[in-house]
């Protein structure tokens, strides 16, 4: 759908600030990630200023683990 023509004025509130994190390659992505602790917290802060938490067990510690239990949570991101 396209936008019909005219004079239109949009407002920025707030522009998003970019985070980079950085591993070793990891050639098994079942491997479990980090340390042995039993639990973890993953923390997200949503456009409207909200703050989301996603509780991982050790077991949700790879990386398909992570990706299929962030895209099973309301955190308000599209899945991956």
């Amino acid at each position: 759908m396209a936008a019909l023509a005219g004079k239109y004025t949009i407002s920025v509130d707030h522009l998003a600030q970019s985070q980079t994190l950085t591993s070793d390659a990891k050639t098994d992505v079942k491997a479990a990630l980090g340390s042995d602790a039993a639990s973890r917290t993953l923390k997200f802060v949503t456009a409207d200023g909200k703050e989301k938490s996603i509780s991982l067990t050790k077991d949700q510690t790879s990386l398909t683990a992570l990706r299929d239990t962030i895209n099973k949570s309301d955190v308000g991101s599209a899945p991956v």
